[in-house]
């Protein structure tokens, strides 16, 4: 560490550089929680087989990881960050009420990001999703019976398979799309808040099947729920509304049209 002028400065500018990185730091905290908290947590496999087990496993480390990264980048960047501001509002040529006013402008739109900004990671976005969610969870529940219905998720960021999963434990969900096990092909299922990795799930007992909602707000769901409407015949599937929210649903006849391989009856 280098000393500006006088060598007391060496540990104010200490101090300041401690300053600034305690202040990114603890930003940076806030959107590893947001962004942490859209996700629902994910438990351990321990309903699988041998076989399957690391699999899963692998998979619930993957999806519960994809924040953690920001643990590894944010601290040394928020450090380099506060050592530039610090160099900055150590040599700015401006008087110190001037930099104090920058500082706290800056430390307000930070907060007002983190708060109100129209992004996933922000308070507001995650209040909204966690409303969402709430709602569609009650709504589930109002209208099926898990010893009748099996629920149907997707592997999606918001209102997801593990979401649904999670949220309502006594249902058995189960993940749209298959995936590969080894040369054959099998399916994720979910029954209270164990997960497991099945080759064939067996669907005789329930009557019929609800699609977990994705969230309306977005085109993109919305494209993807009517490319899996297309994969019915026509008729097949009808609309349930509760609460506001429209829930697809059908007889448990035709879920072979998004599982051929792997449900059985």
């Amino acid at each position: 560490m280098y000393v500006i002028g006088k060598p007391g400065n060496a540990l104010q500018r200490n101090k300041t550089v401690a300053l600034f990185s305690t202040i990114l730091l603890a930003s940076a905290n806030s959107a590893i929680y947001c962004a942490r908290a859209m996700a629902a947590p994910m438990v351990p496999a321990t309903t699988c087989s041998i076989s399957d087990s690391d699999v899963v496993h692998a998979r619930s480390e993957w999806q519960s990881s994809k924040a953690r990264y920001l643990l590894v980048l944010l601290p040394p960047a928020c450090v380099w960050i506060g050592r530039w501001a610090a160099d900055w509002y150590t040599r700015a040529p401006l008087k110190q009420t001037s930099r104090i006013i920058l500082v706290a402008v800056a430390a307000a739109i930070n907060v007002l990001i983190f708060v109100r900004a129209p992004l996933y990671c922000s308070y507001w976005a995650v209040r909204h999703s966690q409303q969402q969610l709430a709602a569609v969870v009650l709504s589930v529940q109002q209208i099926s019976r898990p010893q009748q219905t099996l629920l149907i998720g997707f592997d999606s960021h918001f209102q997801g398979y593990r979401h649904a999963g999670f949220y309502l434990p006594g249902y058995l969900t189960i993940q749209f799309p298959e995936v590969p096990l080894g040369s054959a092909t099998g399916v994720f299922a979910m029954q209270n808040r164990q997960t497991t990795l099945a080759s064939q799930i067996a669907t005789g007992s329930f009557r019929d099947f609800i699609l977990f909602p994705l969230p309306p707000s977005e085109k993109e769901y919305t494209d993807y729920m009517n490319r899996i409407r297309a994969r019915f015949p026509a008729g097949e599937l009808h609309v349930t509304t509760q609460n506001g929210i429209e829930f697809l649903r059908g007889p448990i006849r035709s879920l072979p049209a998004l599982f051929p391989n792997t449900i059985i009856f």
